[in-house]
């Protein structure tokens, strides 16, 4: 059952929000109406590549409270590829807590967990975004101690959330990501060697195909991922889970 209070508390911010025309203004609606249930940061952002957008935190966060540092950490060391929440935002519609993506994706990140705890992001709540059942973006939540929520205040939130992106993104100036053109099912399977560093000759052979032929269809990988190489192909496969990495 719903908390009266909560509810109302909800509701209040989703109206103030949508009257704002300043984004700054509608994330810290957010982040008060959060607050109160022991999130001390908060991220709204695109599920974006740093292998093919510019390496810059307003392109892969539309609004961030996170300590500058850590920022700086995570854009230099290319941390979305290995990141165990964006890999589970990548695979779910329900928001779902930091440990529970680490739990699901246990041999991704295990570095970054520990470094990220340094600065008190212990653990948090993540909220994926969908279009048309693809995840676009993801709401980030974090806290210095583990989440404990009931049902209804994590409904609650989630609703806020959503509205807070929709509206963050309303009023941001960063378009959200392309469509991606889609592979075809051939082009996946030689994406998944492509990723684990097989040569044209090697994929020839496991794929029982001519090496132009594999040369030809890891182009048009390349191609259809934004790539410039097969190198920066393999990171956004990574990244948008097509391909899991190791």
């Amino acid at each position: 059952m719903i908390d009266q209070d909560t509810q109302a508390a909800a509701l209040v911010a989703i109206r103030a929000m949508e009257e704002k025309q300043d984004a700054d203004e509608v994330f810290a609606i957010f982040k008060n109406f959060v607050r109160p249930y022991g999130f001390r940061h908060v991220a709204i952002g695109h599920l974006v590549n740093p292998a093919i957008v510019p390496p810059t935190p307003d392109r892969w966060f539309m609004k961030s409270d996170y300590p500058d540092e850590w920022i700086e950490r995570y854009r230099r060391d290319l941390s979305l590829m290995f990141d165990p929440v964006v890999h589970h935002a990548l695979r779910t519609k329900a928001p779902f807590t930091w440990e529970r993506a680490r739990e699901r994706v246990p041999n991704v990140g295990h570095d970054l967990t520990l470094a990220a705890r340094d600065f008190g992001l212990t653990d948090g709540l993540a909220i994926p975004i969908h279009d048309w059942d693809r995840p676009s973006g993801c709401v980030g939540l974090a806290a210095e101690r583990g989440v404990d929520l009931s049902p209804a205040e994590r409904g609650m939130i989630e609703l806020v959330a959503l509205h807070a992106y929709s509206q963050l993104e309303r009023l941001s100036a960063i378009p959200a990501p392309p469509e991606p053109e889609q592979l075809t099912e051939r082009e996946h399977e030689l994406l998944h060697w492509m990723v684990a560093g097989k040569s044209n000759s090697v994929m020839a052979q496991i794929l029982n195909l001519s090496e132009y032929t594999v040369r030809d269809r890891a182009n048009a990988v390349c191609r259809k991922l934004g790539a410039a190489n097969r190198t920066i192909a393999a990171a956004i496969a990574i990244s948008r889970g097509l391909v899991l990495p190791g």
